[in-house]
C-alpha cells in the first residue's frame, strides 16, 4: 500500500510504502521538519483487508477516486477539437468523425484502466494499491463540507 500524505490544502508532502500485512505503527518522514508519522491501525483494516478508516487521522469517511492524467486528457481533447474543426472546414467529414471516435475510445480506455484510490475527507491522504470494497462510495459534497467547516 502506498500512502500519500497531504497538507491542509491538498498539496502532496510525501509518500510512503507500507506492507498492509504487517503495517508499522510509525513511519519515518523524508521531510526533516515533519518528523515521524504515527499510524493508528486499530480498526483501520477489516478482516477482508479493506481499509475502513484513515490510519493517519482516524477519520472513518473515505471516498473512492479514479486517478487519471487530467492535463493529458485536456490536451488530447483540445487537439482533437482543433483537428475536427480543420477537417470539417476542409470538407473531410469522415476523417473528422474518425477523430471523434478515437477520442471517445481513448476516453473509455482511461476510464476503465485508471487506478482507483481511496482518499480521506479530513486529512486528504491518498491510499494507492489497496483493495477497495465494491460498494465504496465516491466523493460526496455534504461529507466534504462537514470536514471543511471543522
Amino acid at each position: 500500500m502506498r500512502i500519500d500524505v497531504k497538507d491542509s490544502k491538498g498539496r502532496s508532502l510525501y509518500g510512503v510504502v507500507v506492507n498492509p500485512e504487517r503495517p508499522p505503527a510509525v513511519v519515518k518522514s523524508p521531510l526533516e521538519e515533519a518528523g515521524p508519522l504515527a499510524l493508528d491501525w486499530d480498526r483501520a483494516i477489516d478482516d477482508t483487508h479493506h481499509l475502513r478508516r484513515c490510519p493517519v487521522c482516524g477519520c472513518e469517511d473515505l471516498y473512492v477516486r479514479k486517478e487519471a492524467p487530467h492535463v493529458t486528457l485536456f490536451a488530447l481533447l483540445l487537439i482533437a477539437a482543433v483537428a475536427m474543426m480543420l477537417l470539417f472546414g476542409l470538407g473531410q467529414v469522415v476523417w473528422a468523425i474518425a477523430v471523434l471516435v478515437v477520442v471517445v475510445l481513448v476516453d473509455l480506455a482511461v476510464f476503465f484502466f485508471a487506478q482507483r484510490i481511496l482518499v480521506c475527507y479530513r486529512c486528504l491522504t491518498e491510499y494507492r494499491q489497496v483493495p477497495i470494497r465494491r460498494g465504496h462510495a465516491g466523493f460526496d459534497r455534504q461529507i466534504a463540507g462537514k470536514y471543511r467547516r471543522g
